[in-house]
């Protein structure tokens, strides 16, 4: 079972799972920037481990002009 089941379950939009490396925080960083570059509809990212989570945040550009931004512009 995937770790990420019960958001799937549980969130009723489109979801997709991006597998990353945790321990290779400049390649996940690179995954989540083309992801989100690539898709400007993306409007919440779920992240299953602090330090992704907390990457994932320090990419407040990345949100900006989103529907639901969760960063500073």
């Amino acid at each position: 079972m995937l770790r990420g089941a019960g958001v799937i379950a549980g969130f009723k939009g489109q979801t997709e799972i991006l597998n990353v490396n945790s321990k290779d925080l400049p390649s996940v960083e690179a995954t989540i920037t083309a992801t989100l570059q690539q898709d400007p509809s993306i409007d919440h990212v779920v992240a299953l481990g602090a330090p992704v989570a907390l990457l994932e945040h320090q990419l407040p550009e990345l949100w900006c002009h989103r529907a639901t931004p969760t960063g500073p512009c």
